[in-house]
């Protein structure tokens, strides 16, 4: 705007003659400039405010993948390792089977848990949200908690082993593996079936 007004100036004092269409050329050709230059601060503005937040969140972030990640890892050598101890101390297979499994999902738990932590979410409010939302968590997932109770209470009692010939829950197979939610049986035709554990203990177990 300087230069077009000393321009202007110019031309109505020392009466410099100079073509119409040349003074609107020069007129655009500043105009695009200035338009430049703001675009140029516009773009520089979002690339340092993109610079900020990957150097802010994009290490938060990693950080949490990796604890996921390693979380994972340490779940399956720590599943593999009670397995192991279990095994040797000769437990029943059920009982080796079952405490694997607890134990492999309680330290995703814990994962998770940390990973939410690492993104910089505060503890106390995420607990709190938790807690909050505890009553419609126990509503939505009352068939999970049912089956894990159940599948204790299979643990407990013992109704049946590994191995064993059951019919229950309408299903006849043999028994392969107790998990926390339920449990697989083999029919006699070798076909995998998947059993919720507290259809299982909440009916008629028959032990052949």
């Amino acid at each position: 705007m300087l230069v077009w007004n000393l321009l202007l100036y110019q031309r109505s004092v020392h009466k410099i003659r100079l073509p119409e269409h040349r003074v609107r050329d020069i007129g655009c050709g500043m105009a695009l400039n200035c338009c430049h230059l703001k675009g140029g601060y516009i773009m520089q503005n979002i690339i340092d405010q993109l610079t900020i937040f990957v150097a802010e969140w994009g290490l938060k972030v990693i950080g949490a993948i990796v604890i996921l990640i390693a979380g994972k890892i340490i779940a399956g050598l720590l599943r593999k390792l009670v397995v192991k101890l279990l095994t040797k101390s000769k437990t029943d297979p059920t009982v080796i089977s079952f405490a694997g499994n607890l134990v492999y999902f309680l330290i995703l738990i814990f994962t998770v848990v940390a990973s939410i932590g690492k993104l910089g979410v505060p503890m106390t409010s995420f607990i709190a949200i938790i807690g909050a939302a505890g009553l419609a968590i126990a509503f939505a997932m009352q068939g999970s908690l049912a089956n894990f109770a159940a599948g204790v209470l299979i643990l407990v009692f013992r109704p049946f082993k590994l191995g064993d010939v059951i019919t229950a829950a309408g299903v006849t197979g043999s028994v392969k593996e107790i998990q926390i939610f339920e449990t697989i049986l083999a029919t006699p035709d070798n076909i995998r079936i998947t059993v919720p554990n507290g259809k299982i203990y909440g009916d008629v177990i028959k032990n052949e």
